[in-house]
């Protein structure tokens, strides 16, 4: 009996401890929450994007037409593409990319790369074909491939 009281006792005590610690520390403990919350937030996105997002573009099932329309309209490099080439293009337009820094501490968010973007990539990945590209010949390679 007089154990069950100490075992009690210590427990108010303890509780009354953990609230006045609470108490004191309450803003560090809510920003630690807030940031982990954050982080947390922007793992999950970078795992599964929005997709109803407007800018979103979403991957069709074949590029087969585009290729084929890529090769056709404007011949190089799309004429002399390997098979891992086409990858590593289609990727730069429906894939996502760790570009956008949120913060200290926090992972950067991955999202699509913007035609700017894109077009700054192919003009490093092949300067001398894409470096002489005008703006309505980005226009246009931008169509067949999402054909807008």
């Amino acid at each position: 009996m007089q154990n069950n009281k100490l075992i009690v006792r210590l427990m108010l005590l303890t509780g009354f401890i953990l609230l006045a610690f609470v108490f004191i520390y309450h803003e560090s403990i809510r920003s630690f929450l807030q940031f982990n919350l954050h982080k947390a937030e922007v793992v999950v996105g970078n795992i599964s994007p929005d997709t109803s997002a407007s800018e979103f573009r979403d991957r069709p099932l074949s590029t087969l037409v585009q290729e084929t329309e890529l090769k056709l309209y404007f011949s190089e490099p799309f004429k002399s593409f390997s098979k891992e080439e086409w990858v590593k293009f289609w990727e730069l337009f429906y894939g996502e990319f760790p570009r956008e820094y949120t913060g200290e501490g926090l992972p950067e968010k991955n999202r699509q790369l913007t035609f700017n973007e894109i077009a700054q990539e192919l003009i490093n990945l092949y300067p001398d074909i894409f470096s002489r590209y005008q703006n309505t010949h980005w226009e246009s390679l931008f169509q067949v491939i999402l054909k807008k």
